[in-house]
């Protein structure tokens, strides 16, 4: 039975089954998940959830917009080489483990699995909404201070304790201490947010070599051999980040200290897979040192200064899709982009013709006619045509077994002509003469080019 849960923007999906499982009177946990149709024992990961496909049918929300906006994936497909697995483990039912297939170390940045939470903005929250909610960017590997006050993150271990197999809302500050963060965990903290940003406006792209690459091209870092200048780079990010030389081992690995890292990040043929955090560093870095002005990084761009909700509202109003694109100056891929991940019906180019020429070309098209002629005796361009061919299952397929089956037919037609025509050839002479009929013939049904062929003659001894 479908259950509509509104989710607050950058909330983990986590944090909207909690408040559900709240509302809903905090029933026995085993109960609630078969109300979702999630096994009793199932842990549900803060950012890299399962059961993204069942779970958005019950809570009738699109599963590629819980994929795309409620979770970390976006940021895991711009760094995977193939995140395809990844996201069928999250649609899916989790096996392989998503945590797996992101390759996330969490004991390289000696942090325990949990979720975390800014007691600021819990405080804030249940103010103006009544409930507190778990942020998405809070949740990011790494990330151990709120950008917004500039105070240290709380954390629930997960894991040993059950709690991800629980529903728990952020807990209340009581005697908890508000620490003020350093700027080196604000910094890591800047710069996570402003690559998950990029990433959920441009996933999935492989953000080495559509952004990180070009910008050092731009700065000058390649040497003419192709190599990229380590020495200049990581004097850029140490301009960056001078002060993490000072930082302490619990907000930042040694290792990260002299950025080491990058020698290994642009390794493509191992297909080493770095941190995260180590991408959304350098991203920040390079994007801090001048504006991202390459034809790579436009769409992140216009994305940016895109504004969603005014777009999904005009969309909501009936206002056409190329009336948004001009409004705001954008493609109008990308306003339908948008206004899909919102959930926003809306009407495509195919209704511009009644559904009566529709249904006729899909006739026609069944019955094997060509498009040109399809196309000149309903008075529409060929393209239409092909998209009606395209768009419509099965029609594709069937156009594919008709042709085969006239290749066939012609095939016959010659092999028995031939025959007719000369019976003086013997079978070997006939396959000489028409070696690709023979051949498709030999393959699709040998009884029938047996039948076609003439009878066989007896050899002929050598010297005869």
């Amino acid at each position: 039975m479908p259950y509509p849960l509104p989710l607050e923007r950058d909330e983990t999906l986590y944090s909207g089954l909690a408040r559900a499982w709240t509302l809903a009177g905090c029933p026995p946990i085993q109960i609630f998940k078969q109300l979702l149709n999630l096994p009793c024992k199932h842990r549900i990961h803060s950012y890299l959830p399962a059961y993204l496909q069942s779970i958005g049918e019950i809570i009738t929300v699109s599963p590629e917009v819980l994929l795309m906006r409620h979770t970390l994936y976006p940021i895991f497909a711009c760094i995977l080489r193939n995140p395809t697995e990844l996201s069928k483990s999250m649609f899916g039912s989790g096996v392989p483990s998503p945590t797996l297939l992101s390759r996330i170390p969490h004991v390289g940045m000696h942090q325990q699995y949990s979720m975390k939470y800014c007691p600021v903005c819990a405080d804030e929250e249940r103010v103006t909404r009544g409930f507190a909610i778990w942020h998405l960017v809070h949740q990011m590997p790494g990330v151990m201070a709120c950008i917004k006050h500039k105070v240290q993150l709380h954390s629930l271990l997960l894991g040993d304790d059950g709690l991800d197999r629980q529903f728990r809302m952020v807990p209340r500050r009581l005697e908890q201490k508000i620490i003020v963060s350093s700027p080196i965990a604000i910094s890591v903290a800047t710069a996570a947010e402003q690559f998950l940003k990029f990433c959920q406006g441009n996933a999935p792209v492989n953000v080495i070599k559509t952004v990180i690459q070009p910008k050092l091209a731009s700065l000058g870092m390649y040497t003419n051999a192709g190599y990229i200048r380590l020495a200049a780079l990581k004097t850029l990010l140490i301009d960056t980040y001078g002060s993490w030389l000072e930082c302490q081992q619990d907000e930042l690995p040694l290792s990260w200290r002299q950025f080491e890292f990058v020698d290994t990040l642009f390794r493509e043929k191992t297909g080493f897979v770095s941190h995260p955090l180590k991408y959304a560093l350098v991203f920040a870095a390079l994007s801090k040192s001048s504006d991202m002005n390459t034809t790579e990084t436009h769409n992140n761009k216009e994305h940016s200064t895109l504004p969603t909700e005014q777009v999904l509202s005009l969309a909501a109003r009936g206002i056409s899709l190329n009336m948004i694109a001009k409004q705001f100056s954008v493609s109008r891929c990308k306003v339908r982009r948008i206004v899909e991940l919102g959930g926003v019906k809306h009407a495509s180019n195919s209704l511009s013709y009644a559904p009566s020429l529709r249904r006729s070309a899909v006739m026609k098209a069944i019955l094997g006619i060509d498009r040109q002629s399809i196309a000149a005796s309903l008075n529409v361009g060929i393209g239409y045509v092909e998209q009606v061919i395209s768009n419509t299952p099965g029609v594709s397929s069937w156009r594919s077994t008709l042709k085969h089956n006239k290749k066939v037919k012609l095939a016959v037609e010659a092999l028995r002509y031939l025959r007719d025509t000369h019976n003086d050839l013997s079978r070997t002479q006939i396959r000489e003469k028409l070696p690709a009929q023979y051949a498709l013939l030999y393959k699709e049904n040998k009884e029938l080019l047996f039948s076609l062929l003439p009878q066989k003659k007896a050899p002929i001894p050598p010297g005869r």
